[in-house]
C-alpha cells in the first residue's frame, strides 16, 4: 500500500542566494539567528483528512482537528522522488544532501540524510535528446528539458505509534541553488502475511478465502447430517451395569464351587461302592489258585 503526495520546495528570498559569499555564510536552518541563506524546504502535513493535504494550512483552528494518517503499529518506508534538471547549475553543485524528518506536533521523531548528485551527460546524448523532444515541444507544447530522476529511500521501517502518530514530514535540500523540476513523497507500508497477499493478489486471495470458509461450512453441515440421520448403535442390555454383573458372576462361581464340593462328598461314590462292588460281583476277581492250594493242604 502506497500513499504518494507531491512536494513543493520553498526557496525563500533569492536576493540572499545571490550573495557572493553564500558558502561562507551557509548555516543550518535550526540556527535562525545566524541564518543568511534559506535552504529549500518542503513540509507535507498528513494530520488532516484520509490522505493528508498538499501543504496548505487552515485559517480557523477549529477546522484543523488532527487525524492520524497511518495505522498505529505498522511499519512504513518513506521514499523521496526527485526529478532534477540536468543543467550546468546542478552539475556544478555536485553532491548535496537530502534531509528528511518525521514530525509529531513539530517534534522530530526520526531523521535521515542521503547524498544525491546529478550525473553529467555527454553532449552527443544531450543533443540527441533535444532533437527527439523538438517535435513534441513544437506541436504539443510540452517541455523539452532533460532531467534525471532520483528515488531516495529516506527512512526504512518507520513504526508509527499510537501515542506519537506521524503528523508531518519535512524534506530539506542542503544547497540553495538545486534546481528541482518535480518532487514527491511516497509512504509505502511494509505488508506481510495475509495483508501482503490481499494487496498484491486481491482476487485470488479473496476467492481462496471464500472457498475455504464455504468448504468448512459444508463439512460442518455434512457432519451434522450424519449425526442426525444415523443415530449411535444401541449397546447390549445391562452393558452399563458392569459392577452388578461382576458381583453376579462371583456369586454364580461360588454356587458352582459349592455344588462341586457337595458332589465330591455326596453318596455317589458310596452308592457306587455298595451297589457295584459286592461279593458276588467281585467273585471273579479273587485268586484262582486259592482252592487247589487249600486242597493240597487237606491231602
Amino acid at each position: 500500500m502506497t500513499c504518494r503526495r507531491p512536494l513543493y520546495f520553498d526557496y525563500g528570498v533569492h536576493s540572499l542566494v545571490l550573495h557572493a559569499n553564500e558558502h561562507v555564510h551557509y548555516t543550518h536552518r535550526d540556527n535562525v539567528a545566524a541564518s543568511i541563506i534559506h535552504l529549500p524546504t518542503a513540509t507535507l502535513d498528513l494530520s488532516t483528512g484520509p490522505n493528508g493535504r498538499d501543504q496548505w494550512t487552515y485559517v480557523d483552528v477549529e477546522d484543523a482537528a488532527p487525524v492520524a494518517a497511518l495505522t498505529p503499529g505498522a511499519k512504513y518506508d518513506l521514499v523521496v522522488d526527485l526529478e532534477l534538471a540536468q543543467s550546468a547549475t546542478n552539475v556544478d553543485i555536485g553532491t548535496f544532501m537530502v534531509r528528511t524528518e518525521v514530525l509529531w506536533n513539530n517534534i522530530t521523531t526520526a531523521r535521515s540524510a542521503r547524498p544525491v548528485f546529478v550525473h553529467p551527460g555527454h553532449w552527443v546524448v544531450d543533443l540527441s535528446a533535444r532533437l527527439v523532444w523538438l517535435l513534441p515541444t513544437l506541436v504539443f507544447g510540452r517541455h523539452g528539458y532533460i532531467s534525471q530522476s532520483q528515488s531516495i529511500l529516506a527512512i526504512n521501517g518507520y513504526k508509527d505509534l499510537r501515542h506519537r502518530p506521524l503528523t508531518a514530514v519535512r524534506v530539506e535540500l542542503s544547497h540553495p541553488r538545486v534546481q528541482v523540476a518535480r518532487a514527491s513523497l511516497s509512504i509505502v507500508a511494509q505488508l506481510s502475511g495475509l495483508r501482503y497477499l490481499m494487496y498484491h493478489w486481491f482476487t485470488v486471495t479473496s476467492t481462496l478465502a471464500i472457498l475455504n470458509i464455504a468448504g468448512a461450512q459444508v463439512f460442518g453441515c455434512f457432519v451434522l447430517y450424519l449425526y442426525l440421520t444415523f443415530p449411535p448403535v444401541d449397546e447390549p442390555p445391562g452393558a452399563d451395569h458392569d459392577d452388578g454383573d461382576n458381583e453376579g458372576d462371583e456369586e454364580l462361581l461360588g454356587d458352582l464351587a459349592s455344588n462341586d464340593e457337595e458332589e465330591e462328598g455326596s453318596g455317589l461314590c458310596g452308592d457306587f461302592n455298595t451297589q457295584v462292588f459286592t461279593a458276588e460281583s467281585t467273585a471273579h476277581l479273587r485268586w484262582p489258585s486259592s482252592q487247589p492250594h487249600g486242597a493240597a493242604k487237606a491231602t
